[in-house]
Order: C-alpha cells, then sequence, then structure tokens
C-alpha cells in the first residue's frame, strides 16, 4: 500500500510536469501527459482494489469452534517470561515486515489442534495518529467451561484485560508497542488457564497487508 501511494504520487508529478511542458513544446508536453496520466489511473485503481481487499476481510464473519484442552494444570510463573516456541518464532518477524510496509494492519489466529484458542492484532487508533497498539484476544466463553473462565478471572494478568469473560465478544487487552509483552501474556494464558502444554505445536495464522 504504501509502495503504490509512491507510484501514485510519482505519475500525479509526471502528469503535472507535463501539463506544463506543453506550453513549451507541445509535443513534448503531451506524451509526458499521456504517460502520466495513465500511470495515475492504473496506480489509483490498483489502490482502491488493494483498499477494498482490506476492508471487505475485516468484515466477513468468523467462525469460531472449539477443540478439546487438556486438563492437566500447568505451573507456570507469571514473572517466567515464557512465549511459545512457534508464537515467539513467527510473529517478530511478520510484524516487523507489516510495519516496515507502511500499513501496520496484522491480524494472527492461534490455533491449537485445528481450533482458534487466541487471537492477535494490531488495532491502532488512526485517529490519534497512532501506527501501533497491540491486542490480544481470547473467548473463553466459547468452551462453556466454568472451571476455565474462573481461571481466567483469577489469572495474575487479568489486570491487563477488560474484563468481558462472559461476552461473545470475548475479552481483549492491549500493549501498545509492547509485542514482547503482549506474547508473553498470551502465552501465560495459553499455558496457565487453557492448559496447553508449553512444547505443543501451536499454528499461527498470519493474515496482514
Amino acid at each position: 500500500m504504501k509502495q503504490m501511494m509512491k507510484v501514485i504520487v510519482a505519475s500525479l508529478v509526471i502528469f503535472a510536469v507535463g501539463m506544463f511542458a506543453t506550453i513549451v513544446v507541445p509535443l513534448v508536453g503531451l506524451v509526458i501527459v499521456i504517460v502520466g496520466g495513465i500511470g495515475l489511473v492504473i496506480s489509483s485503481c490498483t489502490y482502491l482494489f488493494l483498499e477494498y481487499k482490506h476492508t471487505h476481510k475485516y468484515e466477513v464473519p468468523m467462525d469460531y469452534q472449539v477443540s478439546h484442552l487438556p486438563q492437566e494444570p500447568i505451573s507456570l510463573s507469571p514473572r517466567s517470561g515464557f512465549i511459545y516456541p512457534d508464537i515467539l518464532r513467527e510473529l517478530p518477524k511478520a510484524y516487523e515486515q507489516i510495519l516496515y510496509s507502511g500499513f501496520g494492519d496484522f491480524f494472527v489466529s492461534v490455533l491449537y489442534r485445528g481450533a482458534m484458542v487466541m487471537q492477535i492484532i494490531n488495532v491502532p487508533d488512526r485517529t490519534k495518529g497512532e501506527l501501533e497498539n497491540i491486542g490480544i484476544f481470547f473467548f473463553p466463553y466459547l468452551y462453556e467451561d466454568q472451571a476455565l473462565m474462573e481461571r481466567f478471572a483469577n489469572n495474575d494478568f487479568i489486570h491487563y484485560f477488560d474484563h468481558n469473560i462472559y461476552s461473545d465478544e470475548g475479552t481483549a487487552a492491549y500493549f501498545g508497542k509492547n509485542l514482547k509483552l503482549a506474547m508473553q501474556v498470551a502465552s501465560y494464558i495459553l499455558a496457565a488457564v487453557y492448559y496447553i502444554p508449553t512444547n505443543e505445536h501451536l499454528t499461527i495464522q498470519i493474515d496482514a497487508i
């Protein structure tokens, strides 16, 4: 998206130069105007298509499913700084790439045994000029497990969350630019609340523009 915007600006500059050139050298100026105009039309249409694709993607409703969670408690200190290996391997690199692209939208689903257990998304407030505000989203109500929801409500990092544990909108926590802390909190919840083993393979689905 950022690169396409540069093409649009460059095409506009060429078009403007051509308009001025027609005053001095009409034939040359006309050629420049045509080249700039074609570039402007193509790049603008491409940008609009990418923007539509991005907007449509977040309007598509998701069908959430759950997998059977382990019942064996996991002892993990909230100060351990533990991050699941798959999350640590996939997220930082992908997040850095999407921020470098200049668009900043980032949507990740973390799957355990084929079912989504949490989401990570960049949700900056554009009106405040923010480029980063990393959010993690859990949906404990999906499991209809009172013990799990109680563990969630009593976990050491609950102060980060908005406490909508029983809401069908799920519960979220936000960490600004601190991706590392977001990954640590998410990993602690997955281990200490969901009882997902710390050596478990998690599928990371990254959807970003």
